[in-house]
């Protein structure tokens, strides 16, 4: 299903199609929360030679 915005189109997925996701509205809200955080969280699941920094 399509729905128009004034910026862009946007496709909405089936509910079938969204209870299979792996971000859940949960992993949203830690992102808006602290994005610098969920970030360093997200980063940290990785294997890095050398570690990250900003």
């Amino acid at each position: 299903m399509s729905v128009s915005n004034e910026a862009h189109d946007r496709y909405v997925p089936s509910e079938d199609f969204a209870a299979q996701a792996n971000a859940t509205s949960a992993l949203y809200g830690q992102a808006d929360a602290d994005r610098e955080a969920f970030w360093a969280e997200q980063a940290s699941r990785l294997a890095w030679d050398t570690k990250w920094d900003q």
